[in-house]
Protein backbone atom coordinates (compact mmCIF):
# COMPACT_ATOMS: atom_id res chain seq x y z
CA UNK A 1 0.00 0.00 0.00
CA UNK A 2 3.09 2.17 -0.20
CA UNK A 3 2.62 3.59 3.24
CA UNK A 4 4.87 4.54 6.09
CA UNK A 5 5.15 2.03 8.89
CA UNK A 6 5.37 2.62 12.61
CA UNK A 7 6.24 0.16 15.34
CA UNK A 8 3.18 -0.71 17.39
CA UNK A 9 3.66 -0.16 21.13
CA UNK A 10 3.55 -3.08 23.52
CA UNK A 11 -0.03 -3.79 24.58
CA UNK A 12 -0.94 -2.65 28.07
CA UNK A 13 -4.20 -1.98 29.83
CA UNK A 14 -5.65 1.52 29.53
CA UNK A 15 -8.87 2.73 31.16
CA UNK A 16 -10.24 6.03 29.93
CA UNK A 17 -13.64 7.54 29.16
CA UNK A 18 -15.17 8.32 25.78
CA UNK A 19 -17.50 11.32 25.51
CA UNK A 20 -20.27 10.71 22.97
CA UNK A 21 -21.10 14.38 22.27
CA UNK A 22 -19.16 14.16 18.99
CA UNK A 23 -20.67 10.82 17.89
CA UNK A 24 -23.99 10.00 16.29
CA UNK A 25 -23.09 6.34 15.73
CA UNK A 26 -21.65 3.69 18.05
CA UNK A 27 -20.57 0.29 16.75
CA UNK A 28 -20.45 -2.55 19.28
CA UNK A 29 -18.65 -5.69 18.10
CA UNK A 30 -18.46 -9.15 19.68
CA UNK A 31 -15.70 -11.45 18.40
CA UNK A 32 -16.14 -15.24 18.49
CA UNK A 33 -13.76 -17.99 17.42
CA UNK A 34 -16.58 -20.51 16.91
CA UNK A 35 -19.40 -19.79 14.46
CA UNK A 36 -21.74 -21.92 16.58
CA UNK A 37 -21.56 -19.27 19.32
CA UNK A 38 -23.08 -16.58 17.08
CA UNK A 39 -26.69 -16.20 18.29
CA UNK A 40 -29.41 -17.36 15.92
CA UNK A 41 -31.56 -14.75 14.25
CA UNK A 42 -28.67 -12.41 13.36
CA UNK A 43 -28.16 -12.08 9.57
CA UNK A 44 -24.80 -12.82 7.97
CA UNK A 45 -23.18 -10.31 5.58
CA UNK A 46 -20.02 -10.31 3.49
CA UNK A 47 -17.12 -8.12 4.58
CA UNK A 48 -14.11 -6.75 2.74
CA UNK A 49 -10.77 -8.36 3.64
CA UNK A 50 -8.34 -6.63 5.99
CA UNK A 51 -6.26 -5.26 3.12
CA UNK A 52 -9.28 -3.46 1.66
CA UNK A 53 -10.38 -2.20 5.08
CA UNK A 54 -6.90 -0.85 5.86
CA UNK A 55 -6.65 0.75 2.41
CA UNK A 56 -9.93 2.59 3.00
CA UNK A 57 -8.68 3.80 6.39
CA UNK A 58 -5.44 5.01 4.83
CA UNK A 59 -7.31 6.73 2.00
CA UNK A 60 -9.64 8.51 4.42
CA UNK A 61 -6.67 9.76 6.47
CA UNK A 62 -4.92 11.05 3.36
CA UNK A 63 -8.05 12.82 2.10
CA UNK A 64 -8.39 14.48 5.50
CA UNK A 65 -4.80 15.71 5.36
CA UNK A 66 -3.85 13.47 8.28
CA UNK A 67 -1.39 11.06 6.68
CA UNK A 68 0.08 10.16 10.07
CA UNK A 69 -3.24 8.60 11.11
CA UNK A 70 -3.01 6.26 8.12
CA UNK A 71 0.37 4.82 9.06
CA UNK A 72 0.69 1.04 9.36
CA UNK A 73 1.30 -0.22 12.91
CA UNK A 74 0.26 2.85 14.91
CA UNK A 75 -1.56 0.67 17.43
CA UNK A 76 -1.64 -2.88 16.01
CA UNK A 77 1.20 -4.56 14.16
CA UNK A 78 0.57 -4.66 10.43
CA UNK A 79 -2.79 -2.82 10.60
CA UNK A 80 -3.99 0.70 9.87
CA UNK A 81 -5.84 2.18 12.86
CA UNK A 82 -6.90 5.78 12.33
CA UNK A 83 -8.56 6.03 15.74
CA UNK A 84 -7.18 6.27 19.26
CA UNK A 85 -7.67 3.61 21.97
CA UNK A 86 -9.52 4.96 25.02
CA UNK A 87 -10.04 1.66 26.83
CA UNK A 88 -7.53 -1.02 25.91
CA UNK A 89 -7.03 -4.67 26.90
CA UNK A 90 -9.42 -4.38 29.85
CA UNK A 91 -10.25 -7.90 31.06
CA UNK A 92 -13.36 -9.28 32.74
CA UNK A 93 -15.80 -6.80 31.20
CA UNK A 94 -19.54 -7.43 30.86
CA UNK A 95 -21.80 -5.51 28.45
CA UNK A 96 -25.08 -5.99 30.32
CA UNK A 97 -25.64 -2.29 31.09
CA UNK A 98 -24.67 -0.86 27.74
CA UNK A 99 -27.66 -1.46 25.44
CA UNK A 100 -30.34 0.00 27.72
CA UNK A 101 -28.18 2.98 28.66
CA UNK A 102 -27.56 3.82 24.98
CA UNK A 103 -31.28 3.59 24.22
CA UNK A 104 -32.14 5.85 27.17
CA UNK A 105 -29.58 8.35 25.85
CA UNK A 106 -31.41 8.63 22.52
CA UNK A 107 -29.66 5.96 20.47
CA UNK A 108 -31.53 3.23 18.62
CA UNK A 109 -30.44 0.01 16.95
CA UNK A 110 -30.19 0.55 13.20
CA UNK A 111 -28.38 -2.59 12.11
CA UNK A 112 -27.39 -5.96 13.53
CA UNK A 113 -25.36 -8.49 11.55
CA UNK A 114 -22.34 -10.76 11.67
CA UNK A 115 -19.46 -11.47 9.31
CA UNK A 116 -16.52 -13.84 9.05
CA UNK A 117 -13.10 -12.23 9.47
CA UNK A 118 -10.25 -14.19 7.93
CA UNK A 119 -6.55 -13.41 8.22
CA UNK A 120 -3.60 -15.35 6.89
CA UNK A 121 -2.06 -17.56 9.58
CA UNK A 122 -4.78 -16.81 12.13
CA UNK A 123 -7.91 -18.54 13.35
CA UNK A 124 -11.02 -17.05 11.65
CA UNK A 125 -13.18 -14.76 13.76
CA UNK A 126 -16.96 -14.46 13.62
CA UNK A 127 -17.86 -10.88 14.41
CA UNK A 128 -21.30 -9.69 15.52
CA UNK A 129 -21.84 -5.97 14.86
CA UNK A 130 -24.56 -3.91 16.53
CA UNK A 131 -24.95 -0.38 15.14
CA UNK A 132 -26.54 2.23 17.41
CA UNK A 133 -27.49 5.58 15.84
CA UNK A 134 -28.56 8.70 17.70
CA UNK A 135 -31.94 10.29 16.96
CA UNK A 136 -33.51 7.71 14.65
CA UNK A 137 -36.90 6.10 15.12
CA UNK A 138 -36.68 2.95 17.21
CA UNK A 139 -38.01 -0.02 15.28
CA UNK A 140 -39.63 -2.96 17.02
CA UNK A 141 -37.14 -5.79 16.87
CA UNK A 142 -38.05 -9.45 16.28
CA UNK A 143 -38.05 -11.56 19.44
CA UNK A 144 -35.14 -13.69 18.24
CA UNK A 145 -33.04 -10.56 17.72
CA UNK A 146 -33.93 -9.24 21.19
CA UNK A 147 -32.97 -12.63 22.63
CA UNK A 148 -29.67 -12.50 20.72
CA UNK A 149 -28.85 -9.05 22.10
CA UNK A 150 -29.64 -10.14 25.65
CA UNK A 151 -27.44 -13.20 25.19
CA UNK A 152 -24.53 -11.08 23.97
CA UNK A 153 -24.95 -8.70 26.90
CA UNK A 154 -24.95 -11.37 29.59
CA UNK A 155 -23.32 -14.48 28.07
CA UNK A 156 -19.72 -13.90 29.11
CA UNK A 157 -16.97 -11.68 30.32
CA UNK A 158 -14.76 -10.15 27.65
CA UNK A 159 -11.57 -8.24 27.03
CA UNK A 160 -12.74 -4.78 25.98
CA UNK A 161 -11.32 -2.16 23.63
CA UNK A 162 -12.97 1.23 23.05
CA UNK A 163 -11.85 3.40 20.12
CA UNK A 164 -12.27 7.13 19.54
CA UNK A 165 -12.53 7.54 15.76
CA UNK A 166 -13.74 11.14 15.80
CA UNK A 167 -10.67 12.64 14.12
CA UNK A 168 -11.92 11.38 10.76
CA UNK A 169 -15.61 11.62 11.62
CA UNK A 170 -16.08 7.87 12.02
CA UNK A 171 -18.26 6.06 14.59
CA UNK A 172 -17.11 5.23 18.08
CA UNK A 173 -16.21 1.54 18.22
CA UNK A 174 -16.43 -0.86 21.16
CA UNK A 175 -14.82 -4.28 20.68
CA UNK A 176 -15.44 -7.27 22.95
CA UNK A 177 -12.90 -10.03 22.32
CA UNK A 178 -11.51 -13.06 24.16
CA UNK A 179 -14.84 -14.47 25.33
CA UNK A 180 -14.65 -15.91 28.88
CA UNK A 181 -17.89 -17.86 29.51
CA UNK A 182 -17.13 -18.55 33.16
CA UNK A 183 -14.90 -15.62 34.00
CA UNK A 184 -15.52 -13.34 36.94
CA UNK A 185 -17.01 -9.93 36.16
CA UNK A 186 -14.44 -7.26 37.01
CA UNK A 187 -15.99 -4.30 35.17
CA UNK A 188 -19.29 -3.28 33.61
CA UNK A 189 -19.09 -1.12 30.50
CA UNK A 190 -21.77 1.54 30.74
CA UNK A 191 -22.89 4.99 29.63
CA UNK A 192 -22.99 7.64 32.34
CA UNK A 193 -23.78 11.27 31.51
CA UNK A 194 -23.14 10.64 27.81
CA UNK A 195 -19.78 9.05 28.56
CA UNK A 196 -18.71 5.46 27.87
CA UNK A 197 -16.83 4.25 30.93
CA UNK A 198 -15.85 1.08 32.78
CA UNK A 199 -17.38 0.64 36.23
CA UNK A 200 -15.60 -1.72 38.68
CA UNK A 201 -17.83 -4.65 39.70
Amino acid sequence: MNAQTQTAPVAQTAIGSLYLDKFNTVLIKFFFTNEAHVPRGIPNVARKNDFAVDYNHMKAAKEAGADDLGAVGRHREGRVDTGEPIIKDLHGVQASLLKDRLIKAGFAIKNLHWYKQERAGRIPKFVVVCEFVRGIQTEELPQDVIAALDFLSYCARWTCHVWDNSQLGKPATINFVGRQPDGKVQYYLSLIENTITAIPA
